[in-house]
């Protein structure tokens, strides 16, 4: 199941790289200071969503004593949701890291390319991982209320 969800999001991430258009690196470079930005924007959104990740992992020891996580640990969804939210962490510290490199090397149209597929990869497996955690919150609130 992990490979499917590894193969569907990064695959499917691969089709954005379709609508950057030849020449975006030349029109980037072209204004002064458009580069750093950029830099500055795709890493604080991978250093935030870094943090984002942290307070959903925090989730877990609210939870701990939840029926609903003792089934998902039971069948191993719980590993497979805990791998996954490990490669989109590491998938964001790889974003921070590229676009720090930003500062130091020039923007090609392929590098343009390849940011484009990381960033679009980072939403999808930011979906993947906090949707289940979020179904997981709501299952245990709504045992609580019931009980």
């Amino acid at each position: 199941m992990l490979t499917l969800i590894i193969l569907l999001s990064h695959g499917l991430s691969y089709w954005i790289t379709f609508l950057v258009p030849d020449g975006i690196a030349e029109t980037i470079n072209a204004v002064p200071g458009r580069i750093e930005s950029l830099a500055a924007l795709l890493a604080s959104f991978a250093f935030t969503m870094l943090g984002f990740l942290a307070a959903v992992l925090a989730l877990f020891g609210i939870m701990s004593g939840s029926s609903l996580l003792a089934r998902y640990k039971k069948h191993g969804h719980l590993a497979t949701l805990l791998l996954v939210i490990g490669i989109t962490m590491v998938e964001l510290v790889l974003t921070f890291a590229f676009s720090i490199s930003l500062y130091f090397q020039p923007l090609t149209d392929s590098y343009a390319r390849f940011l484009a597929w990381l960033i679009t990869t980072n939403f999808v497996m930011l979906l993947l991982s906090t949707l289940p955690v979020v179904m997981l919150v709501k299952g245990t609130l709504d045992s609580i209320k019931s009980e």
